[in-house]
């Protein structure tokens, strides 16, 4: 993978991280005291505290990790794509294209490098969105704002 791709990824994903984090501060307030929906309030509390958790500085983290998560994931099928549709579907260990992709049926075959890029950035992307789950999850079911420590 060349460095022009690497950089083109790092900037977007560097990009989405801090549109989350300006958009998570600007988020609704919840209704006052004396207001209709105090009286649904039980069953509007884990939104509530959604909400809430989302304008903390874990909630922040949690929300610029997924987003990250989901431009590597967004990078990753479009390099897939491209790895699929401009590498040789025949074998050649001459050239170390030895690794197979399956995209549908249409086989490709990649180098060492190219393969461990593939993997990387989908693994960076899963993990991301995983961390980003398990730091939403532990902040809103604690009712803290933030993992336990």
């Amino acid at each position: 993978m060349n460095v022009a791709w690497l950089a083109a990824i790092v900037i977007v994903g560097m990009a989405a991280f801090g549109f989350v984090l300006y958009r998570t501060g600007v988020r609704a307030r919840s209704p006052g005291l004396g207001s209709e929906a105090d009286a649904a309030r039980p069953a509007q509390d884990q939104r509530w505290r959604a909400q809430a958790f989302a304008r903390t500085g874990w909630g922040r983290i949690a929300s610029g990790l997924g987003a990250c998560g989901f431009v590597m994931w967004l990078a990753f099928l479009g390099l897939f794509i491209w790895y699929s549709s401009t590498r040789p579907s025949e074998r050649s260990t001459a050239t170390g294209r030895v690794h197979e992709i399956n995209n549908h049926g249409h086989v490709t075959y990649l180098t060492a490098s190219e393969k461990a890029t593939l993997d990387a950035i989908e693994g960076g992307a899963v993990g991301l969105v995983l961390t980003s789950a398990a730091i939403y999850f532990l902040g809103t079911r604690r009712g803290r704002s933030g993992p336990p420590a």
